[in-house]
């Protein structure tokens, strides 16, 4: 007897677990629950982490991701068994002894003299490529308000479309910034739009990105390149952007509804827009139509 009514209980229990987890997956594909998590600059450049991305090579939208620099040599680092002081670190930094290493440590040691040195850096033209790459890998993996500034700056000057992607890469979360830093950030990543999509355009993906998710004034320059730009990736970005915008008014869900109907478009943009469709709350019955008749 007690064998029957324990088996009836087990069967019980696992009938409303197969509901409750039918009833979440059916929730997941609702509008107005966005498919991904709101997203962190370091989706946006490759070799940085290991950490599953939107961006990775798999996704509609292929940025890349950055994993763990190789340990290409060692620094002239103290051998004594005591890690390194931060100021031994920043003077081989200085020196260039192996840059990428050292970047790991800088990023990973809380100390107030690091930001200020990655920063001068990462700014300035004299320094080779790989040590401005470096760090501004370390400004990125910080991630402290106080290099909106510096970073907005880089952006708005830098015309080396590696450097260019990896400054954009490094502003810091979105949801710290100002109304002034967000301007200064935007007027920055207007100019890069203006820059020829042959030799910039993983950096131009980058600031659409961020335009759409940051910028509902620079919401049209999104939405121009939605339904027009030449380029299927640089369309992708700028749905991409949109699916972690914190507002999308009638013309954006229009222009969204537009790119997952027409089934002549790249599959990366449709997929892309359809996200950011689900991600949109209630929608009009023509829009929910489109929405509902594809899959990515």
């Amino acid at each position: 007897m007690k064998s029957s009514v324990k088996c009836s209980i087990v069967w019980a229990a696992s009938c409303v677990l197969a509901l409750v987890v039918g009833w979440t997956a059916g929730r997941s594909r609702e509008p107005g629950r966005s498919p991904v998590p709101r997203p962190r600059s370091t989706e946006l450049l490759p070799n940085l982490s290991s950490a599953p991305s939107p961006l990775q090579e798999s996704s509609p939208l292929s940025c890349g991701k950055r994993t763990r620099a190789p340990e290409t040599r060692s620094a002239d680092l103290p051998s004594s068994g005591e890690p390194p002081s931060v100021a031994t670190l920043l003077a081989e930094f200085q020196r260039e002894s192996d840059p990428q290493r050292l970047a790991e440590l800088l990023a990973e040691t809380r100390d107030p003299s690091i930001l200020p040195a990655m920063l001068s850096l990462a700014g300035d033209p004299a320094r080779s490529r790989e040590q401005r790459l470096a760090a501004l890998a370390v400004i990125d993996a910080r991630n402290e308000r106080e290099a909106f500034g510096p970073v907005s700056e880089i952006v708005r000057q830098e015309r080396d479309p590696e450097i260019l992607r990896a400054a954009i890469h490094a502003f810091p979360d979105g949801q710290a910034f100002g109304r002034s830093e967000a301007r200064s950030a935007a007027a920055a990543l207007r100019n890069v739009l203006a820059l020829p999509t042959e030799s910039h355009s993983r950096a131009k993906e980058a600031a659409l990105i961020l335009l759409g998710s940051w910028s509902d004034s620079d919401r049209p320059s999104v939405l121009a390149a939605l339904r027009s730009d030449p380029s299927p990736k640089i369309r992708a970005a700028a749905a991409f952007g949109l699916i972690y915008a914190a507002h999308r008014d009638g013309e954006t869900i229009r222009a969204l509804a537009e790119a997952v109907a027409n089934v002549q478009e790249e599959p990366s943009v449709r997929a892309n827009a359809w996200r950011a469709l689900g991600a949109s709350g209630v929608l009009p019955d023509e829009v929910m139509a489109a929405y509902q008749s594809y899959r990515p």
